[in-house]
């Protein structure tokens, strides 16, 4: 249309690294909690976002991931693209610890440990959840190619 201006928002950068780590995981916690199949990744969400920005210092800046707004749903910015596997692991077995218990953060941690036999661990000056090295090559190492569903998210 003449004299109106149209403009074409970028498409978001697709964290194809997060999204795999995210399907491996779920193969994973799926042998203890078959509803794991389920669960759907969002990458991005603005409930996160307002979070953070009305949460200045720790609280804030330690916000990453979550459950809960959409049923079914982990939602993770696309920054925890750039955190290193063990952080990745130990968040996203930290919700789905809440998922799978219905519980708060001892629970989402009690869930994960009783369930999976693995403990997280809160690193870094922002204490967020981590798994050492040898915990996720072990997740990697025992799920199979065909346990993930590489064509789409459900």
């Amino acid at each position: 249309m003449p004299g109106r201006v149209l403009r074409f928002s970028p498409p978001k950068p697709q964290a194809k690294e997060l999204e795999l780590a995210f399907r491996v995981i779920r193969a994973f916690v799926a042998r203890a909690w078959p509803a794991a199949k389920f669960v759907r990744l969002q990458i991005g969400c603005h409930e996160i976002e307002a979070f953070r920005m009305s949460h200045p210092g720790k609280v804030g800046a330690r916000s990453l991931m979550h459950m809960g707004h959409k049923q079914g749903t982990i939602c993770a910015l696309a920054a925890c693209n750039r955190l290193a596997p063990g952080y990745v692991t130990g968040l996203f077995l930290h919700e789905f610890g809440h998922l799978a218990s219905s519980g708060g953060e001892l629970e989402a941690d009690a869930w994960v440990r009783d369930a999976l036999g693995i403990r997280i661990q809160y690193k870094s000056d922002l204490d967020i959840e981590w798994v050492d090295e040898h915990t996720v090559v072990r997740i990697v190492k025992s799920v199979k190619r065909s346990e993930v569903n590489l064509r789409h998210n459900p």
